[in-house]
């Protein structure tokens, strides 16, 4: 009698030892194909290489130029705002980061008279002509973060949308450095337009692009 019972104890025991290794394979699978298995449905994680590490590092921290308004003025009918660059402003790198918003400056050439209440334009050790009159009209777009700006096809479209809603008119796009009065002279650095008088400035600072220096862009 107790040697049937050992028996029927041995067979219990290989049971309990057979299921303590389930497999997709059935029993027939043991502990070592098991591990490869699993081994096999393991995510594969491809370190990033040196050049994907710098993109990355530079994708967070670049930068694109900004403007601020200057000085601007009131004839009763219309308002006419200076927007230019400031001790702040780089346009050969950037200044503000592309991962902050900030108002999108555009502007369309209308070749508008030059209003007498303007003052004189000035010269830069340079040459370049400051406080010129665009001859434009300007809109704001506020609160656009620079990250957006993935192209300058992508930004002129938001700023001709802007002026067809503002202005009722199409053809806006992102003001540019050199947007003074190049038939002046070489003009840049900033410029006088038209803005409509239901549009606030102050201090905010305005995406501008500049036409050649891209690394001061945002895309």
């Amino acid at each position: 009698m107790r040697f049937y019972q050992l028996i029927s104890f041995c067979l219990l025991f290989t049971q309990v030892i057979t299921c303590s290794y389930p497999s997709s394979q059935g029993n027939s699978a043991n502990p070592a194909q098991k591990g490869a298995v699993m081994a096999s449905q393991e995510k594969t994680v491809t370190p990033l290489s040196p050049a994907q590490v710098s993109f990355s590092e530079k994708a967070v921290e670049q930068k694109a130029m900004t403007w601020r308004v200057l000085q601007s003025f009131d004839t009763g009918q219309k308002r006419y705002v200076l927007f230019g660059s400031d001790q702040l402003t780089d346009p050969y790198q950037g200044d503000t980061n592309i991962q902050e918003s900030r108002a999108l400056l555009c502007l369309k050439k209308l070749n508008l008279p030059l209003p007498s209440e303007l003052p004189p334009t000035t010269k830069t050790p340079g040459g370049a002509l400051r406080g010129s009159w665009s001859g434009a009209r300007v809109v704001i777009i506020p609160k656009v973060k620079g990250s957006e700006l993935t192209s300058l096809e992508i930004a002129n479209e938001r700023c001709r949308l802007a002026g067809l809603k503002t202005w009722k008119e199409d053809g806006f796009r992102m003001a540019e450095f050199h947007d003074g009065d190049q038939e002046a002279g070489w003009a840049g650095w900033d410029f006088w337009a038209e803005i409509p008088p239901s549009q606030c400035i102050d201090n905010r600072r305005y995406w501008v692009w500049i036409n050649d220096q891209p690394p001061a862009n945002p895309w």
